[in-house]
C-alpha cells in the first residue's frame, strides 16, 4: 500500500512480460526471474485487494504497536518463473513504498523461501 497517487511505474506494460526490443522475444518486464506489477489498488482484481487488507489484519495482531491501520491504495504484484528468488536487495524505490505505510507484496508463481534482515544502522525491533 501506498499513500501516492501516481500509478506509473514508468512501464506503460501494465503484464508481467513485455517485448525485448531487440530480439522481439517476450521477456520478463524485470530483466530477471521475476515479472512485476504496480499500480492503484483499483486497478487490481478485489480479490487480490482482500487479501491485502487480511495480510494487514494479521500482521497487525501480531503487532499492533508497530503496525499501522490502513487502505490498500497501490499494490505491488511480482510473478516467480523459478524458485531462485532474489538476492539481498533493498526496496529504495518509489514503487517500493514510502512513509510509514507498509507494502503489501502479493507474490505468484513458483515457491521460494523468502527471508529479510534489516541493515546494521538500522534501528532494532
Amino acid at each position: 500500500s501506498n499513500d501516492d497517487d501516481d500509478d506509473d511505474d514508468g512501464d506503460k506494460n501494465r503484464g508481467f512480460y513485455t517485448t525485448d526490443k531487440q530480439t522481439g522475444n517476450r521477456i520478463l518486464n524485470t530483466g530477471e526471474n521475476r515479472g512485476r506489477i504496480y499500480d492503484k489498488a483499483s486497478r487490481f482484481p478485489n480479490k487480490a485487494i482482500s487479501i491485502c487488507d487480511e495480510a494487514v489484519s494479521v500482521a497487525r495482531s501480531l503487532d499492533e504497536a508497530c503496525m499501522p491501520t490502513m487502505k490498500c491504495t497501490h499494490a505491488l504484484l511480482n510473478m516467480y518463473t523459478t524458485s531462485d528468488g532474489i538476492c539481498w536487495h533493498r526496496d529504495i524505490y518509489e514503487n517500493d513504498g514510502k512513509s510509514d505505510h507498509p507494502v503489501v507484496n502479493l507474490c505468484i508463481g513458483a515457491s521460494c523461501k523468502f527471508a529479510f534482515k534489516h541493515n546494521e544502522n538500522d534501528d532494532e525491533r
